[in-house]
């Protein structure tokens, strides 16, 4: 360790400084050639070891190494997370695009779906009002022929030869006309009823909501 004021570094004595003046005014008499160092300089052997200490240096070179590493794992710590935020990025816009894709499908399916329950439901509803249809056009038919059969003149000479019949009874045959007559007019005030029942079938079709969101 220094110690300036006491002449000493490391425990090395300097020497003093009547020493180094009787040296200089030797020098300065000529008479220098003789003795070249200064009195006492023979036997100071100074020890060097102490100021050259070598730790130091590598110590400094141990300290940026250790600095260097650090930040070079720091570096490629920073890289790495890098890498793997962008590998997740990269996953995930595939797994939106990929459930894009699939809820593009299932919609296409489901209204595909539809509207074939949609079809199913019209042709099952078609095929019902054909059946009744022809039931109650059958039966209009029958009305009208009925109607048009009473209405139809069947000839003077056949109503006279009737009553040529041994059997023939005024009021029997009043009686079954009267029948005749109530039948008829009965079916003539069901015409009315057949036909609305009749368009009826020509109703709009109710469809189910999906077909309807299928056909926006």
């Amino acid at each position: 360790m220094e110690d300036y004021d006491n002449g000493a570094v490391d425990g090395l004595a300097y020497p003093s400084d009547e020493l180094f003046c009787n040296f200089l005014d030797g020098q300065a008499s000529g008479s220098s050639a003789v003795q070249t160092d200064p009195p006492g300089f023979e036997n100071f052997t100074p020890d060097f070891d102490g100021f050259f200490d070598f730790r130091l240096p590598s110590t400094g070179l141990h300290l940026v190494t250790e600095a260097l590493k650090v930040s070079r794992t720091e570096a490629h710590t920073a890289l790495f997370k890098a890498e793997v935020a962008e590998k997740e990025l990269a996953r995930l816009k595939e797994e939106a695009a990929a459930n894009s894709l699939r809820e593009k499908e299932l919609a296409a399916k489901e209204a595909r779906r539809a509207y074939r329950k949609g079809k199913r439901e019209v042709a099952d509803i078609m095929k019902n009002r054909f059946t009744e249809f022809s039931n109650e056009f059958g039966e209009l038919s029958k009305t009208y022929k009925s109607v048009a059969n009473y209405r139809k003149c069947r000839g003077a000479v056949g109503r006279l030869y009737l009553t040529q019949v041994p059997e023939y009874s005024y009021k029997k045959e009043l009686a079954k006309q009267t029948r005749r007559m109530d039948r008829k007019a009965n079916m003539v005030s069901m015409i009315p009823q057949i036909e609305g029942r009749i368009w009826d079938q020509w109703a709009p079709i109710p469809v189910s909501p999906d077909s309807e969101e299928v056909k926006l």
